[in-house]
């Protein structure tokens, strides 16, 4: 609604002064100066409301995608069986896991239909589209780490942690296509691929895991809070018996 209102005050209003026979500038100046306080005033009104939609649509997207990880998700994906668990140890995937596909389709469905939806004939202002998946990204990595706090992790899963990361990218750069240098796009991508880091903490021994959790210097330079990090090294550390982890946990 807000871009149709910008939409018709440029492609219609403006042109019908500037158009208009015998209308002198002292005359038109007036009209133009009252045809855009009133498009800025609608929009003005409007911009709540299409603050609600947003937040309620991202959402609804993220509960969704809460229960389609959830749905597709398997323990061995990063708790692979070992030799000498009774069983004869599969060989190491290094390829997404099918929750995380599942859920990159899911997000990259969803950002294609909102710039479709969003698109108006009579504007070619995306403003409220990249609004919207900047929230849907936003929303897609939160639900995402919750998600892979739900889970055990063992130094085989790392290969699988990095490669849903890399999908993620893939589906954030996608969602972003054609506006990849944008602040927004740079931003959003940054925001998954440094979740790459995580999978130091799979790749090291028990005593090794709280010395990568107390280098503070080294997260934030990957943008991942703390928290994450040190969630992430319980889940690491949960199923041993070693002295790091009873110190962390």
């Amino acid at each position: 609604a807000v871009a149709l209102v910008r939409s018709a005050h440029s492609r219609h209003v403006v042109p019908a002064i500037k158009a208009a026979g015998g209308v002198d500038d002292e005359v038109a100046a007036p009209c133009e100066a009252s045809a855009s306080e009133a498009r800025d005033r609608m929009q003005s009104l409007l911009a709540p409301q299409v603050g609600t939609m947003l937040g309620v649509t991202a959402h609804l997207f993220g509960v969704g995608l809460a229960r389609l990880l959830r749905s597709r998700q398997h323990v061995q994906d990063y708790l692979p069986p070992e030799d000498g668990d009774g069983v004869d140890a599969p060989p190491i995937s290094n390829s997404p896991t099918a929750a995380c596909t599942a859920a990159c389709t899911c997000f990259q469905r969803a950002c294609s239909d909102v710039r479709a939806r969003m698109r108006l004939e009579e504007s070619d202002d995306d403003t409220n589209a990249t609004a919207l998946v900047c929230r849907l990204t936003s929303v897609a990595r939160t639900r995402w780490i919750s998600h892979l706090l739900r889970y055990k992790y063992a130094p085989a899963g790392a290969l699988r942690l990095a490669a849903d990361v890399n999908a993620w990218v893939g589906a954030v750069r996608s969602a972003f296509k054609g506006s990849e240098q944008s602040s927004d796009a740079r931003e959003a991508i940054a925001s998954f691929s440094g979740l790459a880091s995580l999978t130091s903490l799979l790749m090291v021994g028990d005593d090794a895991v709280v010395g990568l959790v107390a280098d503070d210097a080294m997260w934030s330079g990957h943008g991942v809070d703390v928290s994450i990090v040190k969630a992430m090294a319980a889940c690491r550390l949960s199923s041993s018996s070693s002295a790091a982890a009873a110190a962390l946990l």
